[in-house]
């Protein structure tokens, strides 16, 4: 069956676009102060750079849909826009933004498993 790949792509591509939009969803509360809880893990969190890290965060999220919308093509390179991704929120992100590196593995360890043909 031709095409038969590209159909089973969608549950990757699906989790990668709700991580996504979860991430910037999320960075844009942090950026209104909505959810004001900050960590100093790697960098102290004060005003300004809550500002800067939740701009940044929207950012990667909109990359991570991307690299999401880039699975149908090329999954290994849509899985490691992704991935880079993960690492940026998991490293740089808020506590909460962790929910979205989840959704974001998930997809990258779907979209790596190869597709084979059903006869």
């Amino acid at each position: 069956m031709p095409g038969r790949g590209r159909r089973l792509r969608k549950t990757e591509i699906g989790l990668g676009i709700v991580a996504g939009s979860l991430g910037i969803v999320l960075g844009l509360l942090s950026f209104f102060e909505v959810l004001p809880y900050r960590v100093d893990t790697f960098i102290p969190h004060n005003a300004d750079t809550t500002l800067l890290v939740s701009i940044l965060m929207v950012g990667a999220n909109a990359i991570g849909i991307f690299g999401a919308l880039t699975v149908h093509k090329h999954h290994v390179i849509g899985s490691a826009v992704m991935g880079f991704v993960t690492l940026a929120v998991l490293i740089i992100g808020f506590p909460w933004q962790s929910i979205s590196a989840v959704a974001y593995i998930m997809s990258i360890v779907m979209a790596l498993v190869p597709v084979k043909a059903i006869q």
